[in-house]
């Protein structure tokens, strides 16, 4: 591996050019991102190859060169449908063995950064340069692994130890521990005023029922059912829900840009969302209408003709 996971695509990336393609383009030559990897990384990362091959043993320092591009790779180099067989070199490389053969096409993947996917080359790193940084996938804790590696570690080479290790887990709660706060900030905000918006629906229809204590005693009088009662408190708390769902969904739609940071994979317009939330705060103030709604059906009709 060229660089641990979560590193940044600032380091470690070289400025690469398409064999066949005028030297004068310089400038037009787009700077990607180099890991280093043996015949067991995509594997060990589970990076999905496309098309072609990945790294094989053979691949060492007097065979011929190769390299494996991502999609955005690929997109950047310009290299059409299929670039397998091309052949690429880091511009300004002019050396007899620059050009390297195009033998896979990988998927991309969220090694760099989290958020977004990295353009990578990747390269043979018995052809190219090793950090001295190695990945392990394993089903028991590191804890018990560590051990044999450092003796598989010292095998090779008694004078190189491991002097560092962290799991996927640890890298994966450093990247996401400040969005993860922001989430639960956010979170407790919204549950606070959502609270408070049930509260305040909760006394508008306490009020809208013991204003209205003699219309519903007049309609009752006339033969209205406590169903029928019911189904008018709420519908006025509907009425009132759906505006201020409307105005909040407006509202939300137009702040989604600022929100963008604070989301992983999830559109801030996504409709299965916004669905999600609008039928909540109905059920929400379907719930803070429902205690004024069963009052107005136990309203006595004599007392309430008479109630001014």
């Amino acid at each position: 591996m060229e660089a641990q996971p979560f590193f940044g695509p600032q380091i470690f990336n070289a400025p690469w050019e398409v064999e066949g393609r005028s030297s004068s383009q310089a400038s037009e030559h787009p700077r990607i991102p180099i890991e280093a990897s043996g015949p067991e990384y995509f594997r060990a990362l589970e990076i999905p190859l496309l098309r072609g091959r990945g790294f094989r043993d053979t691949d060492r320092e007097n065979a011929p060169k190769v390299a494996v591009v991502s999609e955005g790779a690929a997109r950047l180099l310009q290299v059409g449908d299929d670039p397998i067989g091309q052949r690429i070199r880091m511009a300004g490389d002019t050396g007899a063995g620059a050009w390297r053969t195009v033998v896979g096409i990988a998927g991309d993947i969220h090694f760099r950064t989290l958020r977004e996917a990295t353009p990578t080359i990747y390269l043979p790193a018995r052809q190219y340069f090793f950090q001295g940084l190695f990945a392990v996938r394993t089903v028991d804790p590191l804890t018990a692994l560590l051990p044999a590696m450092r003796r598989a570690v010292h095998d090779a080479d008694p004078e190189v130890d491991i002097v560092r290790t962290e799991t996927m887990e640890d890298l994966l709660a450093a990247q996401r521990a400040l969005p993860t706060l922001s989430t639960l900030l956010l979170s407790g905000f919204g549950l606070v005023a959502m609270v408070l918006a049930a509260v305040g629906l909760y006394g508008l229809m306490a009020s809208v029922v013991r204003e209205q204590t003699r219309e519903i005693g007049v309609r009752m009088a006339l033969g209205a059912t406590p169903a029928q009662l019911r189904r008018a408190v709420l519908g006025t708390a509907l009425g009132v829900t759906a505006v201020g769902g409307a105005v909040g969904l407006a509202a939300a739609v137009l702040s989604s840009r600022f929100l963008t940071a604070l989301l992983f994979q999830v559109s801030p317009t996504d409709p299965i969302t916004l669905a999600a939330v609008c039928l909540l705060f109905v059920a929400v103030g379907c719930g803070a209408a429902y205690a004024p709604a069963r009052r107005a059906t136990k309203v006595d009709p004599m007392v309430a003709l008479r109630y001014e």
